[in-house]
């Protein structure tokens, strides 16, 4: 089987997860710097996934870290995260 057709196959039992957490999430809103259900919630699904995880920084947020042996490291910001610029062409342009 490729990893092509292994994706295609999670992709409903991945969206049912993603409408899940979706639905929890909206059910229970936190103010801003109070998301700590929300932040546990993230955290247990990284666990889940394989991930090292750092909880609490700056105060709610959590980042996953996935080892994947010797190599170079990689990371990834959030879209939401890379620009504050509010020019759309701006961040297509400019490398991160």
């Amino acid at each position: 089987m490729s990893s092509f057709t292994e994706v295609l196959n999670g992709l409903t039992s991945a969206s049912a997860w993603q409408e899940r957490v979706y639905k929890d999430l909206h059910a229970h809103p936190e103010l801003s710097f109070h998301e700590t259900r929300t932040a546990a919630l993230a955290a247990a699904k990284l666990r889940e996934l394989g991930y090292e995880v750092l909880e609490q920084i700056g105060r709610t947020g959590v980042v996953g870290i996935l080892r994947n042996g010797k190599g170079r490291p990689c990371l990834h910001v959030p879209t939401w995260m890379r620009c504050p610029s509010r020019s759309a062409r701006a961040c297509r342009t400019r490398r991160h």
